[in-house]
């Protein structure tokens, strides 16, 4: 497949995505008002009303995206500190009896915020969420920014490629964790990522019983093993323009 089918390819999956969100709740949303700045309580606000339904998507996540790098920082307060909010009780009258915590706000809607803005600083937000949350419908979702619209804007000429993300790629090979957004497992979002920056097919997920026979073979786990190979090849790797993918000669494959 070229460089620029994949491209073409690739631009679908987030709006797709989108698409499913913004399908999950009814007509009767409320007129969204942004801060030109906002705070992470300001984005955590906006972010339950989309989830409940109060406001679209589709105008949410762009207006929050058109802000660029200066709304980076509350995204990543977003995604990692999430602040409660309270709701009000009412009682039959209508006046306040109470308040309680609001349902969590869907935080893929960080995470889609920060791959459409694309810019370096937003990828390494992804990557801290990728290694250090432990949602794995948020964790695979930020592992897929890299595995498809990160390839693709270095592909375009819009970002430098980044050894780095193939290294991260290679981390989470054998992840079993179901990501329901794209109906994968992580495992196969890095195997997937993984063919497109180097142009190797990794195949499927090892099952562990294969697993176990290859890591006693090896005298080691696989992800030692393959991080011992990354420390082999990671300062000769050259980026393949043309092919779309690094060159990486002839690794050792497992």
């Amino acid at each position: 497949m070229s460089a620029k089918l994949k491209v073409f390819l690739h631009s679908i999956t987030l709006f797709a995505s989108l698409s499913l969100c913004a399908q999950e709740f009814p007509a009767g949303r409320t007129a969204l008002s942004l801060p030109a700045n906002p705070t992470v309580l300001e984005l955590t606000r906006l972010f339950l009303e989309t989830t409940a339904g109060q406001h679209d998507p589709f105008q949410v996540i762009p207006a929050v995206v058109r802000m660029g790098n200066k709304v980076v920082p509350s995204l990543r307060g977003f995604l990692f500190e999430t602040p409660i909010i309270k709701v009000a009780v009412l009682d039959s009258t209508g006046v306040v009896e109470d308040s309680v915590n609001a349902p969590p706000p869907n935080r893929v809607y960080g995470v889609m915020a920060l791959d459409l803005i694309g810019t370096p600083a937003a990828y390494q937000v992804l990557a801290d969420v990728v290694r250090l949350d432990t949602n794995g419908e948020v964790r695979g979702e930020a592992l897929r920014a890299f595995a498809v619209n990160c390839y693709s804007r270095v592909v375009q000429g819009s970002l430098q490629p980044d050894t780095g993300v193939v290294h991260l790629l290679l981390g989470y090979m054998d992840d079993t964790t179901y990501v329901g957004g794209c109906s994968m497992k992580i495992g196969s979002i890095a195997r997937q990522g993984l063919q497109n920056w180097t142009g190797i097919d990794y195949g499927e997920i090892v099952p562990d019983n294969l697993k176990a026979k290859d890591e006693k073979t090896l005298g080691m786990t696989l992800a030692e093993y393959r991080e011992q190979w990354w420390q082999q090849i990671s300062s000769t790797m050259q980026w393949n323009s043309i092919a779309g993918c690094y060159d990486l000669g002839k690794p050792k494959q497992k």
